[in-house]
């Protein structure tokens, strides 16, 4: 997929599978680095700290879906590794990611309610601050039928936040399965409304989960930015990671 059919259909359909991502050498070594994760069950978060996640993040496949959507100075600021195995096995129900991990609380108009997750303080954001955040979910394993895909309502994102009586309306609209081959990449705007079901097969569904903001946040949104907002270490003050640099915020749903 060309960068302007990713970038046309992030925008108009809220995500875009990209089948040219990591080769299957660098699966293999990606499974191999989250052996020490697989003991948590479900997964684990707060991990921009480690670097083969960070390699992963740097990926030139990686760089170049997210500049085709949010331009070359996005940054990742969270990861999160999912697990799903017929003993870790979950479902999800339909949802939009709303909230922010930030450092410092200041009520904002739009901003809102707050709440502590795991220790760090979260925030529901405005539109039009998720509207410059992307995820990519990397698949590690294969995704199929029945091993628990996502499934996403094309076009959700553009309606904002939505309430509970809204999100009915749409689940009655037709959904996506988002199914990929191993080492391939799903791209998703965080107001997509998405779900998982339970695994209905004892295959291995391993997702590596990261999220980057687009450079403009920091300064857009003074409340969440620091002094240089361009500089590697300081883009964004959402909260830091156990030894990483500051950028690097965590701490949100498993999906």
């Amino acid at each position: 997929m060309s960068s302007a059919a990713i970038r046309q259909s992030v925008e108009a359909q809220g995500f875009a599978l990209v089948g040219a991502g990591l080769s299957a050498a660098e699966c293999d070594e990606a499974a191999r680095s989250c052996m020490p994760l697989e003991h948590r069950r479900g997964g684990a978060r707060n991990l921009l700290s480690l670097s083969w996640v960070q390699k992963i993040a740097e990926h030139g496949a990686l760089r170049e879906a997210v500049g085709s959507v949010l331009g070359e100075g996005a940054f990742p600021f969270k990861a999160i590794f999912f697990d799903k195995t017929p003993t870790s096995n979950w479902k999800v129900a339909w949802h939009q990611d709303v909230s922010l991990p930030v450092r410092l609380r200041r009520d904002e108009a739009g901003w809102g309610p707050w709440s502590v997750k795991a220790g760090v303080l979260h925030v529901q954001a405005p539109s039009a601050v998720l509207a410059q955040i992307l995820a990519v979910r990397v698949h590690l394993d294969a995704v199929t039928a029945t091993n628990a895909p996502l499934r996403v309502i094309p076009g959700s994102h553009l309606a904002g936040r939505l309430t509970e009586a809204e999100m009915v309306v749409w689940r009655s609209k037709p959904h996506v399965t988002c199914v990929g081959e191993r080492g391939s990449l799903l791209l998703m705007k965080p107001l997509l409304l998405h779900a998982s079901s339970l695994a209905a097969s004892p295959s291995r569904r391993r997702v590596l989960h990261i999220e980057f903001a687009h450079d403009t946040l920091a300064s857009s949104v003074p409340e969440l930015a620091v002094a240089e907002p361009a500089a590697a270490a300081d883009a964004l003050a959402l909260a830091a990671e156990p030894q990483a640099v500051r950028r690097h915020g965590e701490a949100w749903q498993l999906t």
